[in-house]
Parts: structure tokens; C-alpha cells; sequence
């Protein structure tokens, strides 16, 4: 992941930049792999940084499960 200087957590440690494909990876690496349901909750302040916001988080939950709540 690339680091910007721009974005700090709390702690003053530089925070990557959260894409698209960063969550669809992650999300992979849990075992989604776009058969099984979900449920998530969540906070979009936990995430730090995500381009495009709230819509790219939903859009990746949406795209690596069968249905999502």
C-alpha cells in the first residue's frame, strides 16, 4: 500500500489510503468469496481513509457476497 503524508491516525502514523480493491482483497482473504450472505456493521471513522467513502466500503461488501445486511 502506498502512505500519504497527508492522512494520520491518532497516533501520528502515517495511514494508507483504503481502495476499492484493498477492501475486495481483504474481504477474499476472510473467505468471502461472493457465495456466502454477510451481515456487517460497522463505522466508517474506523476506516480511517477509504476513497470514495462510504459508497466504495458498501460497494466492495455488496460485490464479495451473495447478499448483504
Amino acid at each position: 500500500m502506498q502512505f500519504t503524508s497527508a492522512v494520520y491516525h491518532e497516533d501520528a502514523e502515517p495511514v494508507a489510503i483504503v481502495k476499492y480493491r484493498d477492501l475486495i482483497n481483504a474481504l477474499r482473504e476472510l473467505g468471502l468469496d461472493g457465495t456466502q450472505p454477510a451481515i456487517a456493521h460497522g463505522s466508517l471513522s474506523a476506516f480511517v481513509d477509504v476513497q470514495g467513502g462510504a459508497d466504495t466500503i458498501v460497494g466492495a461488501l455488496i460485490a464479495a457476497t451473495d447478499g448483504l445486511i
